[in-house]
Formats: structure tokens, sequence, C-alpha cells
């Protein structure tokens, strides 16, 4: 019998960032991610919130992983894609991924595209880091 999900060891996660011009990337990297390997994918686009992201079924095209819009608490699994969803931050913490409304910090018509994009991995990731570090020193 396998251990429940939360006793599972968190598995590594790869953060990965791109914008609507992105999907023929994303669509190489997945195609050629070696499986089994341990890792769940989190992948911060940039989409316009008025749009209908096709994300999902896209990916799932080059990919046999389970593809999921983020749900907040969600549990963070080996093997398993996330896709955050429009108009919402997001960060890991305890193993899950939490969503937020985004701060509002920096005139919109001022970010970039590519500053945006490296907010919200840092973001996602600075707790999860983290947490990392201080289970490894515990190990």
């Amino acid at each position: 019998m396998s251990p429940a999900p939360e006793d599972r060891p968190a598995p590594y996660v790869v953060g990965i960032g791109a914008s609507a011009g992105g999907l023929e990337a994303l669509e190489a990297f997945f195609d050629n991610v070696p499986r089994p390997g341990g890792m769940a994918f989190v992948v911060i686009q940039h989409l316009s919130p008025d749009f209908k992201s096709l994300m999902d079924e896209l990916l799932a095209r080059h990919t046999e992983m389970p593809i999921h819009l983020v749900e907040d608490g969600m549990l963070v699994e080996a093997e398993h894609v996330y896709l955050i969803p429009p108009k919402k931050e997001m960060i890991i913490s305890g193993g899950r991924l939490l969503l937020s409304e985004p701060e509002r910090f920096v005139a919109k018509a001022r970010r970039t595209l590519a500053a945006e994009i490296e907010r919200q991995l840092l973001r996602t990731f600075e707790r999860y880091s983290e947490h990392m570090s201080k289970s490894e020193v515990h190990s």
C-alpha cells in the first residue's frame, strides 16, 4: 500500500514561466521531460484574463502527466503539471498551492511581461525554497 499523499516526501518542483508566445517551447519541453522523474511542474503563464486558455488541452497532447488548473489548497504531487489560473498569484506552502489576489503595488501599465513572470515565479517559490532548506537541515 502506498503512503497517503501528505506522508510522501515533497517532490522537486520545476517552475516554468511563459507568455502566449511560449507555447511551442512548452510543447517541446514536455515532449522531452524524462519520466518518471519525481518532479512536479508549475507553469506560470501570462495570458489575457479575458481570454479562455486552452493551455491544459494543448499541453495534454505533449505529456501523459495529469494537468491541473490550480485550485486553492491543492496538494503538489510528483508527475503532475499545474497551471496558475488567470488573475491569481500563487505560493507553495506546506506542500500545497495557495492562491491569492494579485498585489497591485506596481501600476500594470509599468510592468513588463518578463518582469511580471519573474515576479510571480519568485513569489511562488520563495516560501517553498525556505521550507525545503529547513527540511534538508532536519533530515
